[in-house]
């Protein structure tokens, strides 16, 4: 195929040539659908899309398009179409290169150019008519970035035109012209959403034609439908232009193509695209509407079918593994009407009852999980004997004669905390493993039937209970209760000498019951004196308390330092006995074990 193109381009080129030329009219190209010769876009607009390495793709683009250009008399004399009808037909072809870069061609052939004679409005101009060449295009795309999981990409494509066109018949430019564009898009199970921003260098062309034609800011956008998969899209495309010099200045500044039509891929490589529309604007090569046919040759996408299995992944129960439409796309090796995927035999016949296992006792168990494979028995054993009904084999039940659970090998527990009767110094108490299944109220590792203090986290050498405290401490669940009083200097955060002894004791007490994770020390004033000065007080109180424990090998995590003032009196009275009362350090536990 690829020779037939080659040689048919050449043929056309030489006719085309051949063709008389006019000389008085500007070189400048009137048809603004500029199809993509690359395989996978959208019309006109390109995609990030690159076919398999080295797979030719070309075609044939047949395009019409009525009335792109006009000009109006100075004076009342009328108005020329320049450009009433044209028929164009693109010869095409692409190849793409190392998976990232597609590289084509575009043979333009005018086999209709037709407009009025122009002579009673602008007598410098000449009557468009018959066949020419058009200038022929190089075009290349490269894709930068492809996020396949999510489905966005992102490229660039780059259009050169070479002066070729033969006939000043509106076909082609005198030099040559340049397009770059900025791709962006995303393709998702046959969905395709496409922007293109693009740039065209030109030559300009002033004088006769208004206004002055130059260079074009392109924008461009595409949407492919899947309405069957891989088979039949709805597309559609609009392109709009507008001159760099001056964008959007006025309708006769831009142009705004607007198509739509459908693609199908009747068979192999073969498709087929359809599309029509109209445009809004008067800027130079603007038709009041168009119509374009393309044959071509690519190979199918398989945006939703990945493994080419000609089901849509939607519709394919094994989307990334081709197999038989009978099966849902999935593979069946030992065609017994079970999936692969389903199969736990793949390769030996067997029933959907044992997911395509062999069952020679025909018992509903496949052989490989019946433990009596030649002896017909219930599903819930396995097709084997269980004398205590508790769903596990004889043969791996370590208590046959008493029901129990699969957790314990078939052994009862009958208080549920995972240690079998028989193991269970407790066994109608929920215990733990570490006290043979007796429970342990305080967590401190001793049961609480040998816990001498089964609610107080204690130690096993005093028998559960906790170390023995000070004569002048007492613990509780929430509190180290101190039955003296922390002295300081007064007005001062200094502590005095005599209660350096008591806070000994507390650093002691903290250091043996590990269980006391975290305590806060509590600083409180009397009520005398600003209370901003108090708190203030009470803070650096509570402080100096925690470093001096620190200092007593107390770990400083273990500690927190609040200073809450006059705020929580003990005595609301007022009397001197009341306020020391008040004066005082607390230790409360935070954090219990």
């Amino acid at each position: 195929m690829k020779t037939h193109l080659v040689t048919l381009f050449a043929v056309l080129a030489v006719v085309l040539t051949a063709v008389p030329a006019h000389a008085d009219n500007p070189n400048v190209n009137m048809n603004d659908f500029v199809p993509s010769v690359h395989a996978w876009d959208i019309g006109n607009i390109l995609t990030t899309r690159i076919m398999p390495e080295f797979g030719i793709s070309g075609g044939l683009w047949l395009t019409y398009r009525k009335n792109a250009l006009n000009v109006e008399a100075p004076t009342a004399t009328g108005e020329a179409q320049l450009v009433s009808d044209q028929l164009v037909g693109d010869f095409y072809a692409a190849i793409p290169i190392a998976k990232i870069i597609s590289i084509g061609l575009d043979i333009p052939v005018f086999f209709v150019s037709s407009g009025d004679d122009p002579s009673a409005v602008i007598t410098s101009l000449q009557q468009a008519d018959g066949a020419s060449l058009g200038d022929i295009r190089l075009s290349g795309k490269v894709k930068f970035w492809d996020n396949k999981n999510v489905g966005f990409g992102a490229g660039l494509g780059q259009d050169l035109t070479l002066p070729t066109a033969t006939g000043d018949k509106f076909t082609g430019e005198d030099s040559l012209t340049s397009t770059t564009k900025l791709l962006l898009d995303y393709n998702k199970q046959g969905w395709s959403v496409a922007a293109n921003i693009g740039y065209h260098i030109r030559k300009n062309e002033s004088g006769t034609l208004e206004p002055e034609i130059g260079d074009e800011l392109q924008l461009g956008l595409g949407v492919q439908v899947p309405l069957i998969c891989d088979r039949l899209d709805l597309i559609a495309t609009n392109q709009t232009r507008t001159y760099a010099g001056d964008m959007f200045a006025s309708d006769a500044h831009t142009s705004s193509a607007f198509l739509g039509g459908l693609r199908v891929r009747p068979l192999m490589g073969l498709v087929l695209t359809g599309m029509g529309g109209a445009s809004l604007g008067t800027m130079p090569g603007t038709p009041e509407w168009q119509a374009m046919l393309n044959i071509g040759w690519e190979s199918r996408p398989n945006s939703c079918d990945l493994d080419k299995d000609g089901l849509c992944d939607a519709d394919d129960k094994c989307p990334t593994v081709a197999g038989p439409k009978e099966s849902k796309g999935c593979p069946d090796k030992d065609g017994d009407g079970i999936t692969d995927s389903d199969d736990r035999c793949p390769s030996v016949k067997g029933k959907p009852e044992t997911a395509g296992c062999p069952d020679r006792d025909e018992d509903g168990i496949a052989d490989y999980q019946d433990s009596c494979p030649d002896n017909a028995g219930p599903k819930e054993t396995k097709g084997c004997p269980d004398k205590d009904g508790d769903g596990i084999l004889d043969h791996e039940d370590a208590c046959p004669e008493e029901a129990g659970i699969k957790a314990l090998n078939g052994c009862p527990d009958n208080d549920g905390d995972g240690i079998k009767n028989s193991d269970d110094k407790c066994p109608d108490e929920a215990g733990l493993v570490s006290t043979d299944g007796c429970p342990d109220t305080d967590k401190d590792g001793i049961a609480d039937l040998d816990d001498k203090c089964p609610e107080i986290y204690g130690k096993a050498q005093f028998e559960g209970c906790p170390p023995p405290t000070p004569k002048k401490i007492k613990i509780t669940k929430k509190k180290i209760v101190i039955l003296d009083k922390i002295y300081f200097k007064s007005a001062r955060s200094n502590i005095k000498r005599e209660s350096l002894s008591l806070l000994d004791d507390v650093a002691t007490v903290l250091k043996e019951n590990e269980w006391i994770k975290k305590v806060q020390v509590e600083g409180h004033t009397d009520d005398v004196g600003p209370v901003k000065y108090n708190l203030k007080l009470s803070q650096a109180r509570a402080e100096a308390v925690v470093n001096y424990l620190i200092k007593q090998g107390v770990p400083e995590s273990r500690l927190e330092a609040v200073g809450y003032g006059p705020n929580k009196p003990l005595d609301q009275a007022k009397t001197k006995e009341a306020r020391a009362k008040n004066r005082r350090v607390e230790f409360i536990i935070l954090d219990p074990k």
